[in-house]
């Protein structure tokens, strides 16, 4: 019976070193549990330097004190065109323009007068011509071109030329017999006719005071 009880003891004594040997293995056995080692810090990444498309331009509103000061043409001054005139050619024009086939007489008549005339308005004969009515066949002339009366102011007669000259020295004023005005007459009862106030009529033109 004691040997029994021994025995138990003995077998028992072994589990329980066996039993520790196997809790020792175990604890060997297991990984050791270490310390989390940190994360890195996260690399900062550069910051992207802004190019030329993303830096937004604001276009400044100028105000009365920052805007520019115009700076001032100076004002052409307007000069008058000066064009030569031609007293003679142009006379001679209308004299032949409104009487070609007149006697010299009543082309001298008529020269006097519109020398007359432009003297009086204070202007040359180029001046009464465009610039009044006077003689309104200068500008039946500028309207027709192409007209009989327009090649008479182009290229009128030598004859008509000395006379325009003449009359422009001051010659003539006595063959005026007082007119201060000339038109051509019409035809009518076989004879030319004038209007009542006529002065006096030679060939085909009437003069009236």
């Amino acid at each position: 019976m004691r040997r029994h009880i021994e025995e138990d003891h003995l077998i028992a004594s072994l589990l329980f070193v066996v039993l520790l040997c196997v809790v020792k293995l175990t604890l060997l056995n297991e990984p050791a549990v270490t310390a989390a080692e940190p994360l890195p810090a996260p690399t900062a990444l550069p910051t992207p330097r802004p190019t030329a498309t993303d830096i937004p331009f604001n276009t400044p509103t100028p105000t009365p004190s920052t805007m520019p000061t115009p700076t001032r043409l100076p004002t052409a001054t307007a000069r008058p065109l000066v064009v030569g005139c031609d007293e003679p050619f142009r006379l001679a024009g209308a004299l032949d323009a409104e009487g070609r086939s007149q006697p010299d007489d009543v082309r001298m008549a008529m020269a006097a007068i519109v020398v007359s005339e432009a003297r009086s308005r204070q202007m040359d004969v180029c001046e009464l011509t465009e610039r009044t009515h006077f003689l309104s066949v200068w500008h039946y002339a500028q309207q027709y071109p192409d007209s009989w009366h327009a090649q008479q102011f182009a290229q009128p007669s030598q004859s008509s030329l000395q006379i325009a000259s003449n009359a422009l020295a001051g010659q003539y004023n006595d063959l005026r017999g007082g007119a201060m005005h000339f038109d051509g007459a019409w035809w009518a009862d076989d004879d030319w006719q004038c209007r009542p106030e006529v002065l006096w009529r030679g060939g085909s033109t009437c003069f009236y005071p």
